[in-house]
């Protein structure tokens, strides 16, 4: 198979834009062993799927749900023409908004975004996970707050101010004594490089973030862990994928395929996580963390994508427990939203999310043929 890549440019607004070209010739949509070399050449017609993913440029914490299964062809196979584009913010609401207006039909936003949305207006629902670890407060080591109750007094770093991420991080901080008008949030929506060097500088003492976040700060010289704390951190899964309600309604077909391409990449990068990292630095040089030379810069690479694979095993993979998506926990989730009155006291399940998609995908998903792929498959070097 080759692979070139048709165009990549920013477009106006911000967006960064990623559309492959796969050659070959393979049959649509059977998710079966012959899915290494991704064609459309053999369909009988390609639908659109415009795909937004809520950060500011496309990074290595999205290998398993973007780079992996565009450039492998995984979506070309299932007959499926996919744009892939960056909101250019870390912001999950403006990826959600753009949505709304019908110019996405998927995208990747936080989860506890989507259900605060979702609970305003009925446009998207969540049906598929991305990660599993749930959000947390990260520090750099040698820092001022190296415990929930040291937040007092001290700033913290969201992507905006409000979130039900930041909601999630105050929790955590009240359940230690600190209440929220005791905290400084300070928005940085434009990527993790900007968080690092607040870190650094301190402007900000503390940021809200996700799994793999602690590993890029420490990469970025700035050896960092998460806070260990009594919030529960197996509420919400952080990161989810959604479509809109129209698309649900009229292009199930199309959006099943599109999960299963997801399923195909993921079992890839989980299988292979080196391979998957030089994938994706070989589509997006600019996400590699900075080194003094290529190898350590590819280490550091795979460090980030190691720890959110490991966080985000897809149902099936195998026999993965997600107990802690169970509806009673997912339920629980949505309770500091609630509270925070960012989700309606009356919001059920249903209302922000169908997975009946997925689990029809998955339960005759075979990952035997990924992960043979993974196997023999020659990545760039790097």
């Amino acid at each position: 198979m080759t692979v070139t890549r048709g165009w990549r440019r920013r477009t106006a607004g911000g967006l960064i834009c990623l559309a492959l070209v796969a050659g070959g010739a393979m049959g649509c949509g059977k998710g079966g062993a012959d899915s290494t070399a991704g064609s459309t050449a053999n369909c009988k017609s390609v639908d659109k799927v415009n795909y937004i993913l809520a950060a500011a440029s496309v990074t290595l914490g999205s290998v398993g749900y973007a780079q992996v299964p565009q450039e492998l062809g995984f979506f070309a196979e299932e007959c499926l023409d996919v744009t892939i584009q960056a909101s250019g913010q870390t912001n999950s609401e403006i990826a959600l908004a753009q949505m709304e207006t019908g110019r996405f039909d998927v995208g990747v936003p936080a989860t506890l975004s989507q259900v605060v949305f979702a609970g305003k207006k009925p446009v998207t629902k969540s049906v598929f996970f991305t990660a599993f670890t749930n959000i947390g407060l990260y520090v750099p080591d040698s820092g001022p707050v190296q415990s929930p109750a040291d937040l007092a007094g001290k700033r913290m770093g969201v992507t905006s101010i409000g979130t039900g991420t930041a909601i999630y991080c105050l929790e955590s901080a009240r359940l230690d004594g600190v209440a929220a008008n005791q905290i400084e949030q300070v928005p940085i929506n434009s990527g993790l490089a900007a968080v690092a060097e607040a870190l650094r500088s301190k402007k900000i003492d503390s940021w809200c973030g996700i799994d793999s976040d602690g590993i890029a700060f420490t990469n970025a010289g700035l050896p960092s862990h998460r806070l260990d704390t009594k919030f529960d951190k197996d509420l919400l899964p952080p990161g989810t994928l959604v479509a809109t309600t129209k698309m649900l309604q009229e292009r199930p077909d199309v959006l099943k395929r599109f999960l299963r391409a997801l399923l195909k990449g993921y079992t890839f990068a989980l299988a292979a996580p080196d391979k998957a990292t030089a994938i994706a630095l070989k589509l997006y040089p600019e996400s590699k963390p900075a080194a003094d030379n290529d190898q350590e810069a590819f280490k550091k690479a795979l460090a980030i994508v190691e720890e959110r694979m490991k966080n985000s095993r897809p149902p099936g993979y195998p026999q993965t427990s997600l107990g802690f998506t169970s509806d009673e926990a997912l339920s629980r989730g949505i309770e500091p939203l609630k509270a925070a009155g960012l989700a309606p006291a009356n919001i059920t399940l249903d209302a922000w999310r169908d997975l009946s998609l997925l689990n029809d995908v998955a339960k005759d998903f075979d990952p035997k043929p990924i992960e043979e792929l993974a196997r023999t498959y020659k990545a760039p070097s790097f």
